[in-house]
C-alpha cells in the first residue's frame, strides 16, 4: 500500500500527462475541419396541411433559393465523406409567419441537419441563407369558354372551313393574381400544309387582356393549371379543308346619269374575292356578279357609293375564303361631260349589211366631210383622232325604214353609226349622210 501511495502526486501527474498526449495524438489524426458543400436542395414541407386547409397556394419567390451552398464543421473523417444528399435543408410551413413584409411574401426559417449516422459528430452547419422568401396567395378557379382558332395556312388553293373541338370549356386553377389575369382560352389548331379534312391535336392556350400567353404548369404553384380535361393542355379537334379560288367581282349598273353627265368608271373594293367549296361546284364559277337595284344611277350628277352584302350572291354550297370579307364597296364615278367638234372625212363612212337587189353607196358628191360633236371627259376627248373615226350606214335598216315598196332609185338620208368611239365618248346628236340607192333587179 505504501508503495502504491508513494510518489502519488507524481504518478497522477504522469497519468494526466498521458491523457493529454493521447488526446493530442487523436486530434492530430482526426482534426476538426470546415468544408463547403454546394447544391444542397431546400425541401418545403407542409405536414400540417396549412395551404390546403386555408385554400392557399405557395411557392418560393426565387427558385434559385431552393439550392444552397452550406458550410459544415466537424471531424475530418466525417466531413470528408459528406455529399449534398447527406444534408437535409427543410422549410416547414408550420413556421410560416402569419404576415410577411407585404400581403403575400413571407420568410420561412430553414432548418439544417445531417442525415447520416455520424450527424452528431457535426459541430456546426452554416447556411448561405437561413430563410426562404415564400409567396402565399389565395387559390381560386375560373371557367372559360374554349374557342378554336386557326394557326398557319393549309396548302396552296385550299382554305379552312369549319373547326370543331371536343371541349367547349376549360377550367383553370391557381394563384388569385394569375387566374384573374386570364381573359380567354383558345384551342390552337395548326393547319399548315393540310390538303384534306382531318382530326388533329390542338394546344389549349390561355391569354391575358393584352393577348399575351399565360403559361400553364402542373408542378409550378406560381402558374395556373388546367383542372378539367384530365389536366391535359391539349384537345382533339376536327378541321375542314376546302378547295378555294379567287374570282373577280362584276358590277351591273343600271340607268343613265343626267344629261351632260357620264359614268367615268366603276370600281369594286375588293375587286376579287376568294371562294371555297366542293371542287366540282366552284370550278363552274367564273365571277361574282353584283346586280343590285341600289346600283341605279338614273338622273345622277354625283358619284354613287354603295356597300354590298355579298352573301346573297354566293351559290349554295359555296362560302367565302378565310381572308375574304362578306362585303364589297362599289363606287360608280360620274363626271360632267365636255364637248368637242370633229370633221369626219366622208370617205370614212361606209355601208354595211348590203341587201340583195340594191346597190347602196354613200354619196360623196355633196360634201367632203360631216360635222360630229362628241361628248366625254376632257382626257377621253383629247385622245380622239378625227382622221381615224369610222362610221357606217346600215343598208338593212334603210330598207326597213323606207319599205321595199317605196324604195326606188335615188338619194336618201341615213343615220350614221360610229363604230370606233373610245370608251366613255358618245355622239351628242345623230349625224346623217346622203346615200345613193340603185335597184339592180
Amino acid at each position: 500500500m505504501k508503495k502504491i501511495m508513494s510518489n502519488f502526486g507524481l504518478k497522477l501527474a504522469s497519468l494526466v500527462f498521458a491523457g493529454v498526449i493521447w488526446l493530442s495524438v487523436t486530434n492530430n489524426q482526426d482534426p476538426q475541419i470546415s468544408r463547403q458543400i454546394r447544391d444542397v436542395q431546400v425541401r418545403i414541407v407542409d405536414n400540417s396541411n396549412y395551404l390546403k386547409n386555408n385554400n392557399l397556394v405557395g411557392w418560393a419567390v426565387d427558385s434559385s433559393d431552393l439550392s444552397q451552398s452550406v458550410k459544415v464543421k466537424g471531424k475530418k473523417s466525417i466531413v470528408d465523406t459528406l455529399t449534398n444528399n447527406d444534408i437535409k435543408l427543410v422549410a416547414d410551413l408550420k413556421n410560416l409567419p402569419v404576415q410577411g413584409t407585404d400581403s403575400t411574401v413571407r420568410a420561412i426559417p430553414i432548418e439544417a441537419v445531417v442525415e447520416n449516422n455520424n450527424g452528431t459528430d457535426i459541430v456546426d452547419i452554416e447556411l448561405s441563407n437561413d430563410k426562404l422568401e415564400y409567396n402565399v396567395e389565395k387559390k381560386i378557379s375560373k371557367t372559360l369558354e374554349l374557342k378554336p382558332v386557326q394557326i398557319g395556312h393549309p396548302d396552296d388553293k385550299y382554305i379552312v372551313g369549319d373547326k370543331a373541338i371536343e371541349l367547349d370549356q376549360v377550367k383553370i386553377e391557381g394563384p388569385e393574381s394569375v387566374v384573374n389575369n386570364v381573359t380567354k382560352a383558345t384551342a390552337e389548331i395548326d393547319v399548315a400544309g393540310l390538303t384534306r379534312t382531318m382530326n388533329v391535336t390542338a394546344n389549349i392556350v390561355l391569354r391575358d387582356k393584352n393577348d399575351e400567353v399565360v403559361e400553364t404548369n402542373d408542378v409550378d404553384a406560381s402558374r395556373v393549371k388546367i383542372i378539367n380535361n384530365n389536366g391535359k393542355p391539349t384537345v382533339r379537334a376536327e378541321v375542314e379543308i376546302l378547295e378555294g379560288k379567287f374570282v373577280p367581282i362584276k358590277c351591273v349598273v343600271s340607268g343613265e346619269p343626267a344629261d351632260g353627265y357620264a359614268v367615268t368608271g366603276t370600281v369594286s373594293t375588293p375587286d376579287k374575292i376568294q371562294i371555297a367549296g366542293d371542287s366540282k361546284v366552284i370550278s363552274k364559277i367564273k365571277e361574282i356578279t353584283i346586280n343590285d337595284s341600289e346600283l341605279d344611277i338614273a338622273g345622277r350628277t354625283q358619284d354613287l357609293n354603295y356597300t354590298v352584302e355579298l352573301d346573297k350572291y354566293l351559290p349554295d354550297g359555296v362560302r367565302f375564303g378565310e381572308d375574304s370579307k362578306a362585303k364589297a364597296t362599289v363606287v360608280v364615278s360620274i363626271g360632267k361631260l365636255s364637248s368637242k367638234n370633229f370633221a369626219v372625212d366622208i370617205k370614212n363612212i361606209s355601208v354595211e349589211n348590203p341587201v340583195q337587189g340594191y346597190d347602196i353607196k354613200v354619196d360623196t358628191n355633196e360634201y367632203d366631210s360631216v360635222a360630229l360633236t362628241l361628248l366625254g371627259m376632257d382626257s377621253a376627248l383629247a385622245a380622239v383622232d378625227e382622221n381615224t373615226l369610222k362610221g357606217s350606214v346600215d343598208a338593212t335598216q334603210l330598207i326597213k325604214e323606207n319599205g321595199t315598196e317605196t324604195l326606188r332609185d335615188g338619194v336618201y338620208s341615213a343615220k350614221v353609226k360610229w363604230n370606233n368611239l373610245p370608251e366613255g365618248v358618245k355622239a351628242s346628236d345623230d349625224v346623217e349622210v346622203y346615200v345613193r340607192v340603185n335597184k339592180t333587179n
